[in-house]
């Protein structure tokens, strides 16, 4: 399978979104988009891309991920005062 280029569409703060060449929409989340997208599934309980309620385990990568970003910041921060 060959790997085509995307377009860029419209980038944000959170996210990019990109057309591929046979015009499906692809979009692509930076750090921080995935962790406003993962504080809000923790708030509501359901994966907001299948609709399942999320179990202990996806709750927990969540957590997980969201405490390992909020780390590096300190980090970064406090590298770059």
């Amino acid at each position: 399978m060959a790997k085509g280029k995307l377009n860029v569409v419209k980038k944000t703060k959170g996210a990019t979104i990109c057309e591929t060449q046979s015009g499906k929409r692809v979009t692509l989340l930076t750090p921080s988009g995935k962790c406003t997208r993962y504080d809000r599934e923790l708030k509501s309980g359901v994966n907001s891309r299948t609709g399942q309620p999320l179990n202990a385990c996806a709750a927990g990568y969540r957590m997980g991920y969201r405490a390992a970003l909020g780390e590096q910041a300190k980090i970064y921060k406090k590298k770059n005062k």
